[in-house]
């Protein structure tokens, strides 16, 4: 009894420890808090019931995993006040909510469409094509401050054709029709566009405060420290940016950038969960281990 006294004292005081260093790393990042999405007239006919609800998750899920940021997801009734508050008067000083920075997510477009045909040489399938892509305009908004940025989003979901049992027949056999194009109503693929979005919104935020870089040169091929996880897909193209000084905002700490300059341009061939592969297009003799990369912006900066 002594003895397993002792032992249960001891695992008590490292579930103790383990406690209070978890909470102690989770208030060394920073807390964001996003509301609830809101969807454009355009976007209100195509998402399907939810949608909102997938994407905002899809986001926290996201913030998350850059491990900067601790992200409440409950209890969001105050956030949202805020935020239509916010709308309705136009003020730039929103109420103060129980974090740093709110993110309000403002679905502009969202396409997704299925594209089907008879598949060749299955009399019974279809061959389904899909389609889709989503842009968002994300408002970063300060409680304390009430500074506002604002950032676009754009992405892509492009699944490999699948088949399908044929949606239209005549006996055992499909229907020889033109092809037929219908707004998809699949959840996963969905979930699936949600998610490429909110990689981008990880992926853009990993690229201000760290580096992405080119880690390897073999042959023709370059290798970057950026992958899926951080929203990069086939046939994205980079730019390649000499070091300079690095730039940080004076207040925030946030790295808005540095003084260096474009030599070259990388398009990207192969993209596993944290690692890409890219062929040099532009200024193969300028480019090297080490070089700085990023996407091109969708707001010109």
């Amino acid at each position: 009894m002594r003895n397993d006294g002792v032992v249960y004292f001891l695992l008590s005081a490292l579930l103790l420890a383990f406690a209070q260093f978890s909470e102690a790393n989770a208030q060394g990042r920073t807390a964001v808090a996003v509301g609830a999405v809101e969807l454009s007239p355009s976007a209100q006919g195509v998402a399907i019931p939810g949608f909102a609800d997938t994407l905002r998750n899809e986001i926290q899920v996201a913030l998350e995993g850059t491990g900067l940021f601790s992200v409440p997801g409950a209890n969001s009734t105050e956030i949202n006040a805020m935020l239509s508050e916010l709308a309705r008067t136009g003020r730039t000083a929103p109420r103060s909510v129980a974090a740093q920075y709110v993110y309000a997510v403002r679905v502009e477009t969202l396409t997704l469409s299925d594209d089907m045909r008879v598949a060749p040489q299955m009399n019974t399938h279809d061959l389904v094509t899909t389609r889709g892509a989503i842009a968002l305009q994300i408002s970063v908004i300060s409680p304390s401050t009430g500074s506002i940025v604002r950032v676009p989003i754009e992405a892509t979901y492009r699944p490999a054709p699948a088949m399908r049992d044929a949606m239209v027949t005549r006996g055992s056999h499909a229907v020889n029709r033109a092809s037929l194009n219908r707004n998809s109503t699949d959840a996963q693929a969905f979930q699936a566009l949600a998610r490429a979005a909110a990689a981008r919104l990880a992926g853009r935020i990993l690229e201000n405060n760290n580096a992405v870089q080119i880690i390897d040169i073999a042959d023709s091929r370059v290798f970057i420290n950026r992958g899926e996880d951080a929203g990069y897909a086939v046939g994205d193209t980079l730019s390649v940016r000499t070091r300079g000084r690095e730039l940080r905002d004076p207040i925030t700490g946030e790295r808005l950038g540095d003084t260096g300059g474009d030599v070259g341009r990388i398009r990207l061939t192969e993209v596993r969960a944290r690692l890409s592969v890219g062929v040099i297009e532009e200024g193969a003799d300028q480019i090297s281990t080490g070089a700085l990369v990023r996407r091109p912006r969708t707001d010109g900066s």
